[in-house]
């Protein structure tokens, strides 16, 4: 999430200076998000930052709105995001099976809940959901590497509404 990949503590310590990382060139900072217009407060919207830290608020207290999440939403949006560093591999699956539960039709909280649960299934289960929608080919090599997932690969996601 931070370009700047020394060890200083940037991204969850200091969201306001994070970015989403598109290629080891290409960075969408803060401040280009907070910019973005965004649709009258009437349109219910979702935004997925399905990345490194995106989920994380700035730690000076709750009514600080720095950082990605919640800078970019407004009150009747929600942001389904990540609150630590999430495994490439572990987000593909992630963002696989929120994108299959928000195409069935279900609301985000619903498609949020969905999705933790069915990342908890056994590797064959989740290699036949996907398969049987058609992406299990797409998602293949993430797939693989989500064969031993732990707590830190399925537990960072977070909702925020």
């Amino acid at each position: 999430m931070n370009p700047d990949r020394s060890r200083s503590c940037k991204g969850p310590c200091a969201p306001d200076q994070s970015a989403v990382v598109l290629s080891d060139s290409e960075y969408v900072f803060l401040d280009d998000l907070a910019r973005v217009t965004r649709p009258p407060a009437s349109t219910r919207r979702l935004v997925v930052f399905n990345t490194c830290d995106s989920a994380a608020a700035d730690t000076q207290g709750p009514y600080d709105d720095r950082g990605i999440a919640r800078s970019v939403v407004g009150p009747d949006q929600a942001v389904i995001g990540h609150l630590w560093p999430v495994d490439g591999d572990a987000a593909t699956v992630f963002g696989s099976l929120l994108a299959i539960e928000l195409a069935d039709g279900s609301d985000y909280a619903e498609a949020f809940a969905n999705t933790l649960r069915d990342l908890q299934q056994d590797w064959a289960t989740l290699a036949g959901q996907l398969g049987d929608r058609g992406i299990g080919s797409l998602v293949a090599e993430p797939l693989d590497g989500f064969r031993q997932p732990t707590i830190f690969d399925w537990g960072s996601a977070a909702f925020l509404e």
